[in-house]
């Protein structure tokens, strides 16, 4: 995302739609793929192939990525991005925890559900599989429309709704642990596909309320603000994955279980988005909120 973004600023939102939606293809097509590529070459098959056609893409990356201005054109007035001033601002803060937390989730799918629908529902490892196609699915479709609800100036009463959904799905997790009806495949799918809308409902306008937060503490040079900005969001996301792997859904979740792990989830989920939602309505970006082009 910051070298797409930096190459091409004025279509930043674009850009987010296009990974987001990229990234739901390849989760939809992983599974399906997989499982008839391991019948016909056994386990190395998959990252075989896989390698190959990464291998090709970076061929293909020197060829066809254009290069970028050397001397690009400078604001005397603006101020010069610097990476860590931006991140530790307690304003660029009040929306990057949020959202590391809310990416946590990924880390934590691919530590504990598996574990939980193999373990707890009896699934084999390929039906599992195919159970994160509700996922992938749901983050596909969705993503795509919120990058066009984003482009309507819409991108911050997504980000709220995201921060609001995402402990309710938490809990979800959890009610089994009291309602043991609930403990079936076909809730664990709802869950999953809450997953995907809650995600794609935070990326896309996680990024151009992070591009508004760097605007008003003067970094106002689009054309630098954009790559620190991308960057900087790519860091949150890989953060709050690793948090998710390594501190929530390993530690937490050997230490109480899987249904009070998501408990314990979802409370920070609450905290840490009851902050951002108050931080949105009091400086002003609970309203339509547009990219910057120029």
């Amino acid at each position: 995302m910051p070298l797409a973004v930096q190459m091409f600023s004025e279509k930043a939102a674009l850009i987010n739609t296009i990974i987001q939606t990229s990234i739901g293809c390849g989760l939809c097509l992983g599974p399906p793929i997989g499982s008839l590529l391991l019948p016909l070459g056994g386990y190395k098959c998959p990252f075989i192939l896989v390698g190959s056609l990464e291998f090709l893409a970076f061929i293909l990356g020197i060829a066809l990525i254009p290069p970028t201005d050397k001397h690009p054109a400078t604001e005397p007035k603006s101020k010069s991005p610097h990476y860590f001033q931006f991140l530790g601002n307690a304003s660029t803060l009040s929306v990057a925890i949020p959202i590391a937390l809310l990416y946590c989730t990924p880390g934590i799918r691919d530590t504990t559900y598996s574990l939980y629908f193999e373990d707890v529902m009896k699934l084999s490892p390929a039906n599992v599989g195919f159970i994160f196609i509700t996922y992938s699915v749901v983050f596909l479709i969705t993503g795509t429309v919120v990058g066009l609800l984003v482009e309507k100036g819409l991108g911050s009463i997504l980000a709220i709704f995201a921060q609001l959904f995402a402990p309710v799905v938490a809990t979800g997790f959890f009610l089994p642990k009291i309602l043991p009806q609930l403990e079936s495949v076909v809730w664990g799918g709802i869950l999953l596909a809450c997953n995907g809308i809650t995600l794609s409902s935070a990326i896309n306008p996680g990024y151009l309320i992070m591009e508004k937060v760097a605007i008003r503490q003067g970094f106002t040079n689009i054309q630098q603000v954009k790559p620190m900005v991308a960057t900087s969001f790519s860091l949150i996301m890989s953060s709050g994955r690793t948090f998710g792997a390594f501190v929530i859904g390993g530690y937490i979740n050997d230490v109480i279980g899987f249904n009070y792990m998501c408990l314990c989830y979802a409370i920070m989920l609450s905290v840490s988005g009851l902050w951002n939602v108050v931080y949105l309505v009091r400086c002003g970006y609970a309203r339509r909120l547009y990219y910057e082009t120029n």
